[in-house]
Formats: structure tokens, sequence, C-alpha cells
């Protein structure tokens, strides 16, 4: 059977919203009452969007009585590709919720595009995983850039290989690590290749969270180079893992990355990225780690 890639495993940008609010509040009624049986009736339901876990704490509460509050965080808001029938299912979730929060200031001012509702700021937390390695000495000479995230157009890897090809052939102990898996391995591999850069570019694929302390707390630069992010929890991982940073100003970031750690870049800008990883090569070995890690602690 033949069956289109996109609504197999995006059925919910595929499907009519009254037909999947329908299914999530079925499958949420059922766990529901499964979760009363094992833990009671909660204080309160923390819906981590509005579509759908909004919808259902909405429904829940019209039939339980449980209050809900709502931390959206899909970048689906900035890319402005929502119907009529979904901006008004998420007008209707935010009124009934006792509080409504976004995970940055930017992103905080394109759902108000969406809602009349008051929303706070209620930043992304780190694990506190990452702050239970200690910092080792470095032993190596190599600079490893650190990247990490989903191999596609919106993380924008292309900007950050090509940014990288200049400074890669000043010194071959500087090295670009990407962990991740996507639609575009591929084709940023054969870019690697065409540039003649494969020597110093590491293609991790996808791992774990251990494996991705492990690799923050051995590089000395995290890079990101998105067209968008609505917060941005790496870059807070790396942070309490002493690691500096290079951001773009594509939302998240702006609220996180300074000048005492890091380095912010316009989006798509090539140059600017280009002269941050130099710079960064020049001073990353200025930035206290154990400041780093605090800063990420003190604030998130």
């Amino acid at each position: 059977i033949k069956r289109d890639y996109k609504q197999l495993y995006f059925p919910h940008r595929y499907m009519p919203l009254k037909i999947l609010k329908n299914n999530y509040i079925k499958m949420a009624d059922k766990l529901y009452s499964e979760y009363i049986k094992e833990f009671g009736m909660p204080d309160i339901i923390h819906a981590h969007n509005f579509l759908y876990a909004g919808v259902v704490a909405e429904f829940l509460k019209n039939k339980y009585g449980i209050k809900y509050i709502v931390t959206e965080h899909s970048s689906s808001f900035a890319r402005n590709n929502l119907s009529h029938e979904k901006i008004k299912s998420i007008e209707d979730v935010a009124k009934n919720a006792s509080k409504v929060t976004a995970v940055s200031s930017s992103f905080n001012n394109i759902l108000k595009e969406y809602t009349k509702t008051k929303i706070d700021l209620l930043s992304n937390i780190v694990d506190d995983f990452f702050f239970q390695k200690e910092f080792q000495n470095k032993i190596s000479n190599d600079f490893i850039f650190l990247h990490i995230a989903s191999l596609d157009k919106n993380k924008n890897q292309e900007l950050l290989i090509r940014s990288f090809e200049k400074i890669a052939k000043l010194n071959d102990k500087i090295y670009l690590n990407i962990a991740g898996d996507g639609y575009m391995k591929k084709s940023l591999e054969a870019l690697v290749q065409q540039l003649d850069i494969e020597k110093q570019v590491n293609f991790l694929g996808r791992i774990s969270q251990e494996k991705v302390r492990d690799e923050m707390m051995k590089s000395n630069c995290f890079v990101l180079s998105s067209n968008f992010e609505t917060f941005g929890v790496v870059l807070i991982e790396a942070l309490a893992c002493g690691l500096p940073l290079i951001a773009t100003k594509c939302g998240g970031p702006e609220d996180i990355v300074n000048e005492q750690n890091g380095i912010l870049i316009n989006v798509e800008n090539q140059l600017q990225l280009e002269d941050a990883m130099m710079t960064m090569y020049k001073t990353a070995s200025k930035y206290d780690k154990q400041k780093l890690r605090s800063y990420a602690k003190d604030r998130f």
C-alpha cells in the first residue's frame, strides 16, 4: 500500500481538527480514569501546548473540575500556518486556563496575535543530569565546535557547514561535530565532501542524553544556527556543561545568550557566523566554565 510519508508520521497536520479532538479526548478520558485509580485526583494539569494537550485539559476541566495551565512551545505559530478553526480552538483553551505561559519573550509576542488572554513568561528548564559531571582538564589541542539538532532546513546546518569551511582550512586541528538525524543528512554529507572538509566534520547521528553530555563536556563551543527557535533547550544544556555559545537571533536564544556567555548573530548571516567562530576559537578558553554552569543553574 502506498502511503504518504507526512500523513503517516504527522497525522495531526492533515486530519480534520474535529476528528482529531474527538480522538484525543477519548484516549485522554480513558487514561485519566486509569490515572485516578492509581494516584487519585490531581491538583492541576499542565498542558504543554494548546493543540492538543490544551484541548484535552479543557475537556478534563469541564468533566472533572480540575484546573489547568498551558505552556506553549510550538513553532507553528511563527510559521503562521494555523487554520481559522484551530485559532478559534486556541482562544477557547486559553480563556479557560488558569494561566497561559510562553517559553521565551519573542515567542510571547508572537502568541499575543492568537489570543487576548494574558501570557506570562515561563522558560524551559535544564535537566539536573547536565550538572552532575565534573569538569576535566582538556589534554588534546583539538578545538571542537559542537552542534546538536535534527538535520532539517530550519536548523540550517548548511549555513553552519559553509561558515565552518573558512576556519577549518586555517587549521586542521579544528573540528565540527554534528549530532542528530533527519532528512537533510545525505545532502549535508555531500556538501561537506564538496567543500573538502570531511576530515574535520563528524556526523555523530542520533545520540543518547548521556552521550550528549559527554560530547558537550569535551567540546570547546556550542553553535546553534537555526532560522527559528521558540526557546533552545540545548543551549542551556551546553551552558550547564561549561560551554560558551554561538547562536542566531532566531527567537528563544535572545533570552539565553549574552556577552558573558557567548555571541549572538543574525539569522542566515554566513559572514557573521564565520567571524563568531573565529572569535570563539581565539577566546573560548577565557570563558569560566564554572560561571557558565552557575548561570544555567541560577537562571534555568
